[in-house]
């Protein structure tokens, strides 16, 4: 069968994007081979695994579907099938899942895992239906192939040195923000791994857990039974815990709840959307935390992004274009001699990037910056305040990145 290999635009797609063991895959399961057929979902995530993908989503498309592919955080498409395969793919996969292949109206949700090449993953699916069909997406969890540890993650001395001051006094509430995929969850667990490592009564309360770890007591949200973030932190608190991981603020009650925990003596860790450090001030008085209770109980802030870095088999460097000279220009930043970029080549598929690398922004924070909090200064006078003092930002920090050659201007959100 030969893959339609268009974008969402109906523009050509080179056949480098395309990754080669879904053709292949393809190519097993569109054959005559009954055996071969009934197995094509397990086909499809070794695949999948084999090129190192963290997410596959099988979307309904006209009279077909298209299989994606999530490869260094950036969709791929991967192929293009006609509607029975990719109904075939989805029934199989909701086997494996032990779930009714039968379409159901109300989203499913199962988990379970799977071994490929010798490595353990644990995969989360969902299946949905939408317009033209059902839509399937299955994510990929490979704790083989996890660092989680922070030498592991690529924080640098100065971000660890951060970190290890408050392991080391264990007062007051940490928090990792970002948006949605920027890592947050990874880094929290591995700060959080040196504490169980340390004999410390550990529990979290997460959605979903998706990091196991020896020692600790991990306890699943359940909405349905009334365990919600909020519900799990206070029970948190009856099991005489030395350590309290919440996995999400993610509304007012959860926020509120995780900063009165701090404030009884716990050490708590958890993460937030927040676009900066700064930002994390911001979103806690949108949901009603008092000034008081954020100045008193907020110990340091991660602020992180993940991007790709560029593909160390095609990476060549070159003078800045004109775009590149406007964003050193717009952030106040020294030009660059030279930038890196890559051609693409065999080794990255042809996209000219080969895996993903950290940017942090670490915030700890001072006495000024408590009294700033507490009486009100806004998101302007709180950030003026901290450039006054030459604090390294997410900026500063993707610089030093472009500058070393290692990521593109390009991959700056």
């Amino acid at each position: 069968m030969e893959l339609d290999k268009t974008t969402d635009h109906g523009e050509a797609d080179t056949a480098s994007t395309q990754p080669a063991l879904v053709q292949e895959f393809l190519g097993r399961a569109m054959s005559s081979d009954d055996a071969q057929v009934e197995r094509s979902s397990q086909l499809l995530l070794q695949d999948a695994i084999r090129e190192r993908a963290t997410d596959i989503h099988i979307d309904p498309f006209n009279n077909g579907a298209r299989i994606r592919l999530r490869i260094d955080g950036k969709m791929r498409d991967a192929a293009h099938v006609p509607k029975e395969v990719s109904q075939q793919l989805i029934n199989q996969m909701k086997v494996l899942a032990r779930l009714d292949p039968i379409s159901s109206p109300t989203p499913l949700e199962s988990r379970w895992h799977e071994t490929s090449d010798d490595h353990s993953v644990d995969i989360r699916l969902t299946v949905v239906a939408c317009h033209g069909g059902e839509k399937l997406h299955a994510r990929l969890l490979d704790s083989d192939r996890l660092e989680l540890s922070l030498d592991g993650l690529g924080i640098p001395a100065q971000g660890r040195a951060v970190i290890e001051s408050w392991q080391k006094e264990r007062v007051g509430m940490l928090l990792v923000t970002g948006p949605t995929g920027a890592g947050k969850t990874t880094t929290l667990h591995a700060i959080l791994k040196e504490f169980v490592d340390s004999q410390l009564n550990v529990i979290t309360i997460e959605d979903p857990v998706e990091y196991e770890l020896n020692g600790a007591t991990q306890i699943q949200v359940d909405e349905q039974a009334g365990l919600s973030f909020a519900a799990g932190i206070r029970t948190m608190l009856r099991l005489d815990p030395d350590c309290m991981l919440v996995g999400e603020l993610r509304d007012p009650e959860s926020a509120t709840t995780a900063m009165k925990a701090a404030a009884t003596g716990h050490t708590v860790l958890s993460t937030l959307h927040a676009r900066d450090a700064i930002g994390t001030i911001s979103t806690l008085r949108q949901w009603g935390v008092k000034n008081g209770l954020i100045a008193t109980m907020l110990n340091t802030v991660v602020n992180q992004r993940l991007v790709g870095r560029l593909c160390p088999a095609c990476k060549f460097d070159r003078e800045p274009n004109k775009i590149e000279h406007e964003w050193f220009e717009t952030n106040g930043l020294p030009l660059a001699e030279c930038v890196g970029d890559a051609t693409g080549c065999e080794t990255c598929k042809g996209v000219g990037i080969q895996g993903r690398t950290g940017i942090y922004e670490f915030w700890q924070l001072t006495d000024e910056d408590r009294e700033r909090i507490a009486r009100g200064d806004d998101a302007r006078a709180l950030a003026e305040s901290l450039r006054n003092r030459h604090h390294s930002s997410l900026v500063d920090a993707f610089y030093a990145k472009v500058r070393a050659s290692e990521v593109a201007v390009s991959e700056v959100d």
